[in-house]
C-alpha cells in the first residue's frame, strides 16, 4: 500500500467546532469560581498543553487530514462566551463583596449596607469596562482588512526603503 492508501484507512478528524464545548466549559469555570481556586487557573493551562500535545499527535498519526472549512467566527458559542462573561463579572463581585473579608481589611468601619453597596458599584465599573472593551474590537471584516492592508503598506514601504525584496507567495492576504 502506498501511504496515500494508508491513510485513507484512518480516522475521520473530529471537527474543530466540535472540540470547543469542553473549552467553554472550562471558560466558565475559571471566570466564575477562578477567584474561590486560583490554583486552578495553572493546572488547566499545563492539562490543555497536554491535551494539545496528544491531539495534535493524535492528528498526525491516526487521523485523516481534515476537510478544509471556512468560518467568519466561531458560531454560537460566541454568545455563549459572552453570556459566561457576564456572569462572572456578577459572581466575582459578589464573591469580593459578600464573602470575602478583603473589604473589611481595607475598610474596617464599613457596615454590610456599604459593603454592598460597594459591591454593586464594582460591578457597575467592571460591566461598563467590560462594554467599552468590547466596542473597540474591530466586529467588521472589512476593518479589519483595512488594517492588516494598512501595515502590509507599511512593511513594504519599509523593505523598499531598506531594498530588501520579500519572498512573495501566491495569495498572503489570511482573509
Amino acid at each position: 500500500l502506498t501511504p496515500q492508501e494508508e491513510q485513507k484507512e484512518w480516522l475521520v478528524a473530529t471537527p474543530v467546532v466540535d472540540l470547543y464545548k469542553d473549552k467553554i466549559y472550562q471558560f466558565g469555570y475559571i471566570a466564575m469560581f477562578g477567584l474561590v481556586f486560583p490554583l486552578v487557573v495553572p493546572l488547566c493551562l499545563v492539562v490543555n498543553l497536554f491535551e494539545l500535545r496528544s491531539r495534535a499527535a493524535t492528528l498526525l498519526t491516526k487521523n485523516r487530514r481534515p476537510d478544509p472549512l471556512q468560518a467568519a467566527d466561531i458560531g454560537s458559542y460566541q454568545p455563549v462566551l459572552e453570556v459566561l462573561a457576564t456572569l462572572s463579572i456578577l459572581t466575582n463581585s459578589g464573591l469580593i463583596g459578600i464573602t470575602s473579608y478583603g473589604l473589611y481589611f481595607y475598610f474596617p468601619d464599613m457596615t454590610i449596607v456599604e459593603s454592598l453597596w460597594a459591591t454593586i458599584v464594582l460591578e457597575h465599573v467592571l460591566f461598563v469596562l467590560k462594554c467599552f472593551i468590547a466596542n473597540m474590537l474591530p466586529e467588521d471584516v472589512f476593518e479589519a482588512k483595512l488594517v492588516w492592508q494598512v501595515a502590509e503598506d507599511s512593511k513594504a514601504e519599509q523593505l523598499s526603503k531598506w531594498n530588501i525584496v520579500e519572498n512573495e507567495i501566491e495569495d498572503p492576504t489570511p482573509f
